[in-house]
């Protein structure tokens, strides 16, 4: 399943594999989506917006009921679960960043404060033990989330900071910027490792780590998505385009084959992607048919083709199994 916000003030659940919606949208907001993140045992989608609060949705109960958390006094930009899914973090237009408790539903402590500008993105490092803060002030920040307090002095070089993901072994943490390029941050020293990634011609909005290590995906306000090799740090390819607008995010699935991408142009766009080369699959029959053998490793049934491939003739969704059963 796959969650996007949109600026019409709703959340979309959508079915990966047929690409269509998952029922009716869900609604509470009263302002944009900026953010959406699934806690990691699926139960629990958050979402943040322009109205200054975070609904936690209960994906158990058909619709999810929403609660919203209330505190922060500016646009919630970001939203990001630990590791254990036991905290949310939030990082708000009102310089600061909380905690939440995700049973009690409740702020952990004081607000952590240090930024002197909109807090645009958040994310937990893979061992829960440090949280990233970027922020409109041109600077990152790295804290000690059992102390809550920063961990040396901020991250400086970029101008406006939209995003961060750690990379999956938790060493290198990647950012994107208003000035158009990617910078990889050694996470232990804050040195900048390297030259930043320069290739989008406009800013950089998002920017995520396939689950591998190998590949980092980023979108950007020149419409395009590009796939940079980490150990080359050069783009795989040339940029992807079809969208007809400013790419805010990417996400990859968490087999790494299938990039998401949501942009101002209203739409959500899947790419499947060849894990080896960073190339596109082109046909769209191929591309679902691969995603249906991903997803249920073994042949459909004829009832399940029906139900998920639009009408397509049915053959065999795993073409290296055996003989095609019902």
């Amino acid at each position: 399943t796959i969650a996007s916000g949109s600026d019409d003030n709703t959340v979309r659940l959508w079915n990966a594999m047929t690409r269509r919606p998952l029922g009716s949208s869900l609604t509470g907001h009263t302002g944009p989506v900026w953010s959406v993140a699934w806690n990691p045992n699926g139960k629990t989608l958050a979402s943040s917006s322009e109205d200054n609060t975070i609904i936690l949705w209960d994906m158990i109960i058909n619709p999810p009921i929403g609660v919203h958390l209330t505190g922060h006094t500016g646009t919630v930009w970001s939203v990001s679960w630990s590791p254990d899914g036991k905290t949310l973090a939030s990082g708000s237009g009102d310089n600061t960043i909380r905690l939440w408790d995700a049973t009690t539903r409740l702020p952990l402590g004081s607000p952590l404060t240090g930024h002197s500008g909109a807090v645009y993105s958040v994310v937990w490092s893979p061992d829960g033990k440090t949280l990233a803060s970027g922020s409109k002030d041109n600077t990152i920040r790295l804290w000690d989330t059992t102390t809550r307090l920063p961990l040396g002095s901020p991250l400086t070089g970029h101008t406006g900071i939209n995003n961060m993901v750690f990379s999956p072994d938790g060493k290198t943490l990647a950012s994107g910027s208003e000035d158009n390029t990617i910078r990889l941050w050694d996470v232990a020293s804050g040195d900048l490792l390297g030259d930043p990634l320069k290739g989008h011609k406009n800013t950089v909005k998002n920017v995520a780590w396939s689950p591998d290590g190998k590949i980092l995906a980023s979108g950007s306000d020149d419409k395009t998505i590009i796939l940079w090799d980490m150990d080359t740090r050069q783009p795989l390819g040339q940029p992807f385009t079809g969208h007809t607008d400013s790419v805010w995010s990417v996400t990859w699935s968490p087999d790494g084959r299938t990039l998401a991408s949501g942009s101002e142009d209203n739409t959500v766009m899947l790419w499947d992607v060849d894990a080896a080369t960073g190339q596109l699959v082109q046909s769209s029959s191929e591309a679902l048919t691969l995603r249906a053998c991903r997803i249920a490793n073994r042949n459909f049934t004829r009832a399940e083709w029906t139900q998920y491939m639009e009408g397509k003739r049915y053959r065999a969704t795993c073409p290296e199994l055996s003989t095609l059963k019902d």
